[in-house]
């Protein structure tokens, strides 16, 4: 079964993040913050462009942002930049698309061009109060799935490759880097996903669905979606997704699903 629990049309819905079976995410384009809890939904403008949540510690919501690593504090509606891109790095059409907490205040996050993407796009990884360069030529990176320790899978959107990223333990190096599956020949786009037991879900932009993967990068099956473009999907409750979507012409685009895994459909 699928359910929309939230009619909000984002233009661009990104950035799920589920905690104490609440559910965050971030509409880019408009600057705002979504808190649900299947219920009930509180919006927040945000100063900047958010493109994901990382990290929720009490009233602090964690976010990757133009600035760099981002707290928004919900009680008080301030905004700290806690882990600054360099100003001499960081341009106004730049901003942060997807990342992940690796560690204790530890956090890896890629950037990208507001318009005109190309390879102009790069992965960071903080430390202490700074956000370190650590990987060039990626065009849109997202996913920001962990398989172990330091490894993840990293998808770049704009070529249509999903990456296995292997790194240093510091996270401050990139270990190796390989192709874990070359989607470059498909009309669709892997965006946002996630890992549960033993299997990858990729939400697949322009693809009207979310694509099931085993470990090894195969196929399995898919859910078909009524939406042209789902951006992300995350686990909720061990036995559904969340999926968020970009707003286009089909009326539920741009709203927030919530679906059972055994809608799954057989390839």
């Amino acid at each position: 079964m699928i359910n929309v629990i939230d009619s909000n049309r984002n233009i661009l819905g990104e950035g799920l993040y589920i905690y104490e079976e609440k559910i965050y995410w971030v509409d880019i384009t408009n600057k705002k913050l979504f808190i649900s809890d299947l219920k009930n939904t509180c919006e927040y403008n945000l100063p900047e462009q958010a493109g994901t949540v990382l990290d929720v510690l009490g009233n602090k919501i964690f976010l990757a942002s133009e600035s760099g690593i981002c707290v928004f504090d919900i009680s008080s509606f301030s905004w700290l930049v806690k882990c600054n891109i360099p100003s001499n790095l960081r341009s106004f059409d730049e901003r942060a698309n997807d990342g992940v907490k690796v560690g204790e205040n530890k956090y890896l996050f890629g950037t990208m061009k507001k318009e005109n993407q190309k390879l102009n796009g790069a992965l960071w990884v903080t430390n202490g109060n700074d956000s370190i360069k650590i990987h060039e030529n990626i065009g849109i990176p997202n996913s920001f799935i962990k398989l172990s320790d330091y490894t993840y899978l990293i998808s770049d959107s704009l070529l249509k490759l999903i990456y296995k990223f292997e790194f240093e333990p510091s996270f401050l190096k990139v270990k190796s880097q390989e192709i874990w599956l070359d989607l470059s020949s498909e009309s669709c786009t892997p965006d946002g996903g996630c890992i549960h037991d033993g299997f990858i879900y990729f939400a697949m932009w322009d693809g009207s669905c979310i694509n099931k993967y085993d470990l090894l990068g195969r196929l399995i099956s898919k859910i078909k979606l009524p939406i042209k473009r789902p951006t992300n999907c995350k686990l909720y409750n061990y036995d559904s997704l969340i999926v968020t979507s970009a707003k286009e012409e089909s009326v539920e685009s741009g709203k927030l699903f919530h679906i059972e895994l055994q809608t799954l459909c057989q390839n």
